[in-house]
């Protein structure tokens, strides 16, 4: 008979990697874009506790949420994080199964670790270009060392081994028909070429996203579009301008940043709108906003603050609850989007 998924665990868990991976990012990083992985601690724990089909569902309830908090679920960052996630899962599992009594934390943090990082330079390649290679043997070294952090926290640390959710848990209804203009957007964009359309589609990527109460970043984006340039004219393309910079690299350049850019800012107003979310999915919110207060009103140092975090074991299901979104302005600014398009794809 198979087993039955023990859902508030598997919530639980997806919750403790949400609340580890905003920990860590508001936490100053020596070296931007790489990080420990704070959140790979749920899936560790999770090895003696959840069978394959549940441990399969955590991670990918992991990359669903992560992505869905930071407004990224729409962009092609998703892909990277999902590639990352998926590789480290399965390479964690494998590890844990095969090896059984020869295996450790530190082979199964440090092997997973490997995996997440090579998966994600790779899919990083596809919408980068393919010089991003070039720092595997640095993201190797990074990720061997993160692993090796990670399973020392995992056996100092210890989270809840019981947990209690309330019934009830379930949030704001809505339709995944609001979703379909953004959704059309997003390909229309993804199939545009021209700088010139892709920086207005860009300017009313930011009005969407503003319109949704999603608040805009400028250093992000600048950083991104920035590094998405200098990676693409280390693959040097027609007329030499100065130096290494060539007209076809750097116009090629632009256009991806801007395209990445413009995907970002409308994922990020996405995840402010009212998505259709219960059963599971809603849980794991409802429990990161629990473990979430709870870091925040603990007082005392970073290890204290976590201790207090992995201690709690019974949640409220409290739906957060999101301000209403204009729908008929958000339609606008998608139907100009998509309109502009197809405009550039026709000239």
């Amino acid at each position: 008979m198979r087993r039955r998924t023990d859902t508030s665990l598997v919530a639980y868990l997806a919750a403790l990697a949400l609340t580890l991976s905003t920990i860590e990012s508001s936490l100053p990083h020596a070296i931007p874009f790489l990080r420990l992985g704070l959140a790979n601690l749920a899936l560790l724990w999770a090895l003696d506790r959840l069978s394959a089909r549940d441990y399969l569902l955590l991670a990918a309830l992991k990359w669903v949420t992560s992505s869905l908090m930071s407004g990224l679920l729409f962009s092609p960052y998703a892909i990277v994080s999902l590639a990352g996630t998926a590789a480290s899962a399965i390479v964690m599992l494998a590890s844990h199964r095969l090896l059984g009594r020869w295996s450790t934390l530190w082979s199964h943090s440090t092997l997973g670790s490997i995996a997440s990082g090579a998966s994600q330079l790779v899919a990083s390649s596809l919408f980068l270009t393919d010089t991003v290679l070039r720092l595997m043997p640095l993201m190797l070294a990074f990720n061997i060392a993160s692993g090796i952090v990670i399973a020392a926290l995992a056996y100092v640390l210890e989270p809840a081994r019981q947990v209690e959710f309330d019934d009830g848990c379930q949030e704001k209804p809505a339709t995944w028909l609001t979703l379909l203009p953004p959704a059309l957007a997003i390909v229309a964009i993804a199939l545009t070429e021209d700088v010139a359309f892709l920086t207005a589609t860009f300017a009313l990527s930011l009005l969407f996203c503003h319109m949704c109460g999603r608040r805009i970043r400028p250093g992000f984006y600048i950083v991104s579009i920035i590094t998405v340039i200098l990676f693409n004219l280390l693959s040097p393309s027609g007329r030499v301008l100065f130096s290494f910079v060539t007209a076809g690299a750097l116009e090629d350049g632009i256009a991806r940043a801007l395209r990445l850019s413009s995907l970002v800012a409308l994922s990020q107003g996405i995840a402010a709108m009212p998505i259709p979310m219960n059963g599971i999915v809603a849980r794991s919110l409802a429990a990161y906003g629990r473990l979430s207060s709870v870091f925040v009103e603990t007082a005392g140092g970073i290890r204290t603050r976590i201790a207090a975090t992995l201690a709690v074991d019974a949640f409220p299901c409290t739906p957060a609850g999101k301000e209403e979104v204009s729908t008929r302005k958000t339609v606008t600014v998608c139907m100009l989007l998509i309109v502009l398009s197809a405009i550039s794809n026709l000239i």
